[in-house]
């Protein structure tokens, strides 16, 4: 996905679409919710939480997913690289469940931002 579009979509899951409320912060949606990390390895499978699964599978389990104000963890091999079709199709059905979505360039999700990060350790 090219940078503006990842940014795009990022922006608009968070946003939600010009609702009249604000949306969560990143650090409120953690402090309850539940994550759900998706990967999209470079062969084009999908691991939702490590394990195999489909497109079909994870449309049938993401309404209840975002009922309970889930927020997805998403990761894809080669980020710098253009998408592979499943990649694209996954943000696609978060997207279409509205739910907020964290975009990692790193497999164990080292990389997830914090919007509230601690403040820094006095090294002396």
């Amino acid at each position: 996905m090219r940078p503006t579009l990842t940014i795009f979509a990022l922006c608009l899951a968070l946003t939600g679409c010009g609702k009249s409320e604000p949306p969560p912060s990143l650090t409120e949606l953690r402090a309850d919710a539940p994550i759900l990390t998706i990967k999209v390895l470079s062969d084009g499978s999908i691991l939702a939480d490590d394990i195999p699964t489909t497109l079909d599978t994870l449309n049938t389990h993401l309404p209840e997913f975002a009922k309970a104000h889930g927020l997805v963890w998403f990761y894809r091999d080669h980020p710098n690289d253009p998408p592979q079709p499943a990649a694209t199709d996954v943000i696609r059905l978060v997207l279409d469940h509205e739910l907020p979505i964290c975009l990692s360039t790193e497999a164990d999700f080292i990389d997830i931002i914090e919007e509230d990060p601690p403040p820094p350790v006095p090294t002396g």
